[in-house]
């Protein structure tokens, strides 16, 4: 199953490399070792307020709602926070293991334009 999912950094343009190496570096050490306790539940209170703030307005819901509708369905909207609130570090360490290739992937720099 092809999936996508996006890694972003912004570093001085000298430091590219070195940013790509240690992202890299840690999504296999997830894949490999798998994430902690603390790690889980920090990624856990990220993706509840980022869901909470997004979801604060009308306009806020409504993108919510037309995007669970456009790859999912509304219910997978609305069980979303239950949902989060569930995952286990085995099936992180699970899906970063099916998910994430250091073979596969494609990287996009965004520079200054030279001077």
């Amino acid at each position: 199953d092809p999936y996508l999912f996006v890694v972003s950094a912004v570093t001085e343009p000298a430091n590219a490399a070195q940013a790509e190496a240690a992202i890299l570096a840690e999504l296999c050490a997830v894949a490999e070792q798998g994430i902690t306790e603390a790690e889980l539940a920090r990624a856990r209170n990220l993706l509840e307020g980022e869901h909470i703030y997004g979801t604060h307005t009308t306009r806020g819901q409504a993108y919510t709602l037309g995007f669970y509708a456009t790859i999912s369905d509304l219910e997978f909207a609305s069980a979303y926070l239950g949902r989060i609130r569930q995952v286990t570090r085995d099936e992180v360490q699970r899906a970063a293991r099916r998910l994430f290739d250091p073979r596969r992937y494609a990287v996009a720099v965004i520079r200054p334009p030279a001077r």
